[in-house]
């Protein structure tokens, strides 16, 4: 059953498509020459065509404002072009002809999910173009398409918007970060240490001198006691812990990490080190917690406010540095306990720590509004697209 007045059309009766073609590699360069490349979901961000190269002999190409389609594993994830382009074998190009561009791109989103569940439930990692084509698009009468399409397009701009502020602020946190943690609050006063200057009430330690890193497991807990677990999708590649999972201790393997209350994970595996995983941990269930083997936890001593070294571990000083430590194989490497132990952070009186981190703290607050807000509008799209997309609710036109 199709709403009145509705026709459903093969995408090829309405679009045209331009399956990708990979041109030779011995064309790829980083010198601007010929056209970017866009190969397949690596060459796409935010919706939008990223491409990183430049190939010489461009073979099957797309237009700016073409909807691009990734036709290899991811399955179906959507873009716009930005660029005259060439496309590579991961990607399909296409564009509306008897059909309101800018709706097709909206059911084409929807449709996405639709591609993940298939590849989710079957070995296939890639469509080939009779699929692509033959896919069954339901249409409304064109007034409609295009009014259907404004409002989802609104929506759309409305979280760019926030996804722009949100990425603002990032980068006015790692700013906030590098000055506050290493300059402070109104000094004007400095002494040269062996980690730069630094204000001269200030100084130098390792993280080892001011904390506990892999602190032993308690011996005081009986099987039926409650913990709390934290896996490594538990915390966000921004640092932030979204969730736990109540467990009896009991069902915790003796071989998990062990933390507090207050206590600060930091990812030692890559990439989630480099992606920036962790946490600064609270109310956990009986102030007692388990995780993955593939956290270092850092227990901050009296001297120093434990989110002030959460701070520090979520610069991109610490970071970019524990990367360059990292050791083991290919898929294999870790940050090393020494690195932790070892790693130098300018430290001020407490009272100085406690207003650095109130000021970041308000920051993480406004990031974290920001991001509340974009997934409220995420959600109302979600709504909209079911609804409008579907004909279940119809729009004047």
């Amino acid at each position: 059953m199709i709403p009145e007045g509705w026709d459903t059309q093969e995408l090829a009766n309405i679009a045209k498509i331009s399956m990708g073609q990979s041109p030779k590699s011995v064309s790829y360069n980083d010198i601007g020459e010929g056209l970017y490349l866009i190969q397949g979901n690596a060459d796409i961000k935010n919706r939008t065509s990223s491409p990183r190269i430049w190939t010489s002999e461009p073979t099957k190409t797309c237009d700016i404002d073409d909807i691009l389609m990734t036709v290899r594993a991811p399955v179906g994830a959507i873009a716009l072009s930005k660029h005259k382009a060439c496309i590579g074998r991961g990607v399909c190009s296409i564009r509306g002809k008897k059909v309101d561009n800018s709706f097709l791109y909206q059911f084409l989103l929807d449709f996405e999910s639709k591609w993940k569940n298939l590849e989710q439930g079957s070995t296939f990692t890639a469509v080939d173009s009779k699929t692509v084509k033959e896919l069954d698009i339901l249409l409304p009468p064109l007034p409609e398409q295009k009014k259907i399409a404004s409002i989802l397009s609104s929506v759309d701009e409305a979280i760019q918007a926030t996804q722009k502020v949100i990425a603002q602020s990032e980068l006015v946190k790692q700013g906030l970060l590098q000055e506050l943690l290493t300059k402070g609050i109104g000094h004007t006063e400095f002494k040269m240490t062996e980690i730069g200057e630094i204000p001269v009430e200030w100084e130098k330690v390792n993280i080892e001198d001011i904390a506990i890193i892999n602190p032993k497991r308690k011996n005081d807990i009986s099987g039926t006691d409650t913990v709390s677990f934290i896996g490594m999708a538990d915390v966000s590649e921004s640092a932030k812990l979204i969730q736990s999972h109540v467990k009896l201790y009991n069902e915790v393997s003796k071989g998990f990490t062990c933390f507090e209350d207050d206590d600060v994970l930091v990812a030692k595996i890559t990439p989630c080190f480099e992606n920036g995983k962790g946490a600064l941990i609270t109310e956990l269930e009986n102030g007692i917690g388990f995780g993955s083997t593939e956290f270092h936890v850092i227990r901050a001593s009296q001297k120093v406010l434990n989110s002030f070294i959460y701070y520090h571990t979520v610069s991109s000083e610490f970071r970019l540095t524990g990367v360059s430590n990292m050791t083991g194989s290919a898929g294999q490497r870790r940050v090393p306990i020494d690195f932790i132990k070892s790693f130098s952070i300018p430290l001020p009186p407490l009272p100085e720590q406690k207003k650095i981190a109130s000021i970041l703290s308000s920051v993480d607050d406004s990031i974290q509004q920001a991001k509340d807000k974009k997934e409220q509008l995420n959600s109302v799209k979600k709504g909209l697209m079911q609804d409008l997309l579907t004909g279940k609710v119809r729009v004047k036109v």
